[in-house]
């Protein structure tokens, strides 16, 4: 047991979350439980236990339990009467929540238990992110979000994109952090000379769902028709079936792998296989397969939507395109000696990047710190 946990054994964090849905929150739960874990005593609460979370605490589980919540629609009520008995129980000392919805039952259960405690948001995304939060049902949501988004001691984004959003949305002073994600980086360095073989293979990787891009990805797999590329969409979703029978109808099935989802592990994988990663994305907060791209020398060329720029650097790092027709030249002048000596600088800028700014040891260290300063906080206001 590290001294950092002897000091600390008693604290408890409670973290609450949904995960029904793959994406950047499940990764984030899958690599710092486990550093969270070895600094406190942790209490789970989610919609969904994935399996590559179960696989990531397998022997630490004596550390931490694990509850079932209903973190959806009209679920909300049940899920703050349960939250109010969790945290009765625990009485944690310090609770993170993710994904804005969550907060509504977090804030209930906070005065149904009679508990107070530091309350640490995170937010991966800008409320104004998805299609239903912008029509006129979705802002009314967002008015009762910001209520509840402003009970947040702290709150933390993982880029200044989505911290840009939250100072739109809410009047109040808030103690806003920005700690971009980050991923473990493997000891030995990549192959960062990048080369074209025979024929050029892009990647998707992602969900299947509007906000990602995927039909921008299969609109692209048409225009670049003539060019010899091979064409991988890795993740699945709800736009799978229209993806499949739109690529069909342009005659093209035959020069597109569908992947389907796969596991953490081989996502890396299969990323290490392809040349160049394509973000088609209509809005990002700071993606985790641009920074598996980076780890894995892989070229990216993005749309610029939200915290992309920023995480390639304005260019720096991969290629900025405005549109897809952009990304289509992009493509067909990496063929060329010069371009790709260009490309390759790029990659080797991007691994860098990735090691001095997105590193998992720093991502953790800074919720640490975060953690820390509220316990301490809390117990001062307390004496």
């Amino acid at each position: 047991m590290s001294k950092t946990m002897s000091e600390n054994e008693a604290k408890c964090v409670l973290v609450i979350a949904n995960l029904i849905t793959p994406g950047g929150m499940v990764t984030w739960f899958r690599d710092m439980i486990p550093r969270i874990s070895s600094e406190y005593s942790v209490i789970l609460a989610t919609r969904g236990k994935p399996d590559s979370i179960r696989d990531s605490i397998e022997n630490i589980q004596s550390n931490i339990k694990w509850w079932d919540l209903p973190l959806h629609s009209l679920r909300h009520v049940f899920a703050a009467y349960a939250l109010s008995d969790i945290i009765h129980a625990f009485k944690p000392n310090v609770v993170i929540v993710h994904d804005s919805f969550a907060a509504i039952p977090v804030v209930f259960g906070r005065l149904l238990s009679g508990h107070n405690f530091p309350l640490i948001l995170v937010m991966h995304s800008r409320l104004d992110a998805y299609p239903m939060r912008r029509r006129l049902k979705g802002k009314i949501v967002n008015s009762i979000l910001r209520i509840f988004l402003g009970e947040g001691d702290k709150i933390v984004v993982v880029s200044d994109f989505v911290a840009q959003g939250v100072e739109d949305i809410i009047t109040k002073a808030v103690d806003l952090s920005c700690i971009p994600n980050g991923i473990a980086i493997n000891k030995d360095e990549p192959d960062l000379s990048w080369a074209v073989g025979e024929s050029l293979r892009v990647g998707f990787v992602g969900r299947l769902t509007p906000e990602k891009g995927p039909d921008r990805f299969v609109e692209l797999i048409n225009l670049a028709r003539t060019l010899d590329i091979s064409w991988h969409l890795i993740g699945s979703g709800s736009m799978e079936s229209e993806l499949k029978a739109k690529c069909k109808s342009v005659g093209m099935y035959h020069r597109v792998c569908f992947h389907g989802w796969v596991d953490s592990r081989e996502v890396k994988r299969k990323l290490g296989k392809i040349d160049v990663l394509l973000v088609t994305s209509r809005t990002e907060g700071c993606p985790y397969s641009v920074l598996e791209a980076f780890a894995a020398g892989v070229l990216v060329i993005a749309l610029p939507v939200g915290g992309v720029p920023a995480l390639l650097e304005g260019g720096r790092c991969g290629y900025l395109v405005p549109d897809l027709p952009g990304m289509m030249v992009v493509l067909s002048k990496l063929i060329d000696p010069s371009e790709a000596e260009i490309a390759r600088k790029k990659i080797r800028n991007a691994y860098a990047l990735l090691q001095q700014k997105y590193s998992l040891d720093r991502m953790s260290a800074a919720y640490v710190k975060i953690i820390n300063q509220s316990i301490a906080s809390c117990e001062i206001i307390s004496r």
